[in-house]
């Protein structure tokens, strides 16, 4: 019987509707769908070569996601996100990332420091503003993570792919990616030394200059 503690484990193939929902997010956050503009659930259904129903199920949790409004016998449009709802993101991620840090300096083990280590060093290399984007996100999920809390991963998973759009968007179109890093590498050396004061002033300040890029990107009057 303990043989068979040696055969692998296969790894479950993404359904259908996690891969509509990849592809189509990922469109969304790239510009191939833009902001404002209707679709139809039959076009895109088509175009992917599969069925109505994981679309239409990506497209359900797109939109709880708030990345789209379904329109009834129309299709989905691609939501514009205003400056208040930008504000209250990272808001919601300031209050709970303050927390984080503090837990994580708690519970932190010499391979989460490895780890997140090799995340940011992952980053130093990357051309790619959404990769980068999605690393940067990997980061503070694994630091998310680090809280033992559930309930804090879970609300926070549930921005995480909000926060990648409109990132991409501010460092695609204006900023880039310099100084994010610094700030990352910032915030673990005061996690590495315990430093639990310099380390919520440091994600306070991250957080005020991401949003203050994103802000950046909108127009005016």
């Amino acid at each position: 019987m303990d043989k068979l503690k040696k055969l692998p484990t296969i790894q479950r193939p993404d359904s259908l509707k996690d891969i509509a929902f990849k592809i189509i997010k990922d469109s969304i956050i790239n510009g191939s769908l833009s902001c404002g503009n209707i679709y139809s659930e039959n076009v895109i259904s088509k175009k992917m070569g599969i069925s109505k129903t994981p679309v239409h199920e990506a497209l359900l949790e797109l939109s709880h996601k708030g990345f789209i409004e379904i329109l009834p016998k129309k299709g989905f449009l691609v939501k514009d996100l205003s400056e208040k709802e930008v504000r209250d993101i990272y808001g919601f991620r300031l209050a709970l990332e303050k927390d984080v840090v503090l837990r994580a300096i708690e519970n932190i083990q010499k391979k989460d420091l490895s780890h997140l280590e090799s995340i940011l060093n992952k980053s130093k290399d990357s051309k790619n503003v959404q990769k980068f984007m999605e690393n940067d996100i990997r980061f503070h999920r694994s630091l998310a993570r680090l809280t033992n809390n559930d309930q804090i991963i879970d609300a926070l998973g549930g921005i995480w792919d909000l926060v990648v759009w409109v990132g991409f968007n501010a460092l695609t179109t204006k900023y880039g990616t310099d100084g994010v890093l610094d700030e990352h590498f910032a915030l673990l050396d005061c996690i590495k030394k315990k430093d639990s004061d310099r380390a919520q002033a440091v994600i306070e300040e991250h957080l005020s200059n991401s949003l203050d890029k994103i802000l950046g990107t909108y127009h005016h009057g």
